[in-house]
């Protein structure tokens, strides 16, 4: 979808999309395990006046997958239970300001993506009971924010100079598990 708003002042784009698999019956296709994902991505571009322009981006995505050996057609190379689920979300803004024959940006903006998987295998005792054994997993999230100003001009018409500063702080949070092997 895209329009323009405010009387031509600025415009508005927006997309989305969503994997459609799993609209079909359990097995009609013939996957073990069928991928589920959606993103959502937007951008507003507004004029705030003739020499102040705001740009807004954004994008956030989201996926998951499922193995269980409960399912009859279940083929896992050894791990008989895997769940996975991630997303990523991104955004920033940025205000261009025109200053005669220079120009300055402020930008801002942030980025974060989570994992969290789990592998595991399954055993049956003799009742047929089952119980998954935790082989591996991965619960981690990454942050980054980021905050910048520059400016751009020149003191002749063949010079260019450049002057800016920013300021990017970045987190991790990593929690990763794998069981006790004896290769």
């Amino acid at each position: 979808v895209e329009s323009p708003i405010a009387r031509g002042k600025g415009a508005v784009i927006l997309s989305a999309r969503k994997s459609y698999l799993d609209l079909f019956p359990q097995g009609a296709i013939g996957l073990t395990a069928v991928p589920n994902y959606w993103d959502v991505q937007g951008k507003l571009t507004y004029d705030l006046s003739a020499n102040h322009k705001l740009t807004v981006n954004g994008l956030l995505g989201k996926d998951e997958i499922y193995f269980n050996d409960d399912e009859p057609s279940a083929f896992s190379r050894g791990a008989e239970s895997v769940e996975y689920y991630g997303d990523r979300f991104i955004a920033g803004a940025r205000l261009r300001s025109l200053w005669g024959r220079s120009f300055t940006d402020l930008v801002v903006g942030a980025t974060r993506a989570t994992y969290n998987a789990e592998v595991a295998n399954a055993e049956y005792d003799a009742q047929g009971r089952r119980a998954l054994t935790k082989e591996f997993s991965n619960n981690s999230a990454e942050m980054t924010q980021q905050a910048s100003l520059s400016w751009n001009g020149g003191a002749r018409d063949r010079d260019e100079w450049s002057l800016g500063g920013s300021i990017k702080p970045v987190t991790f949070e990593h929690d990763i598990y794998f069981a006790n092997d004896t290769v």
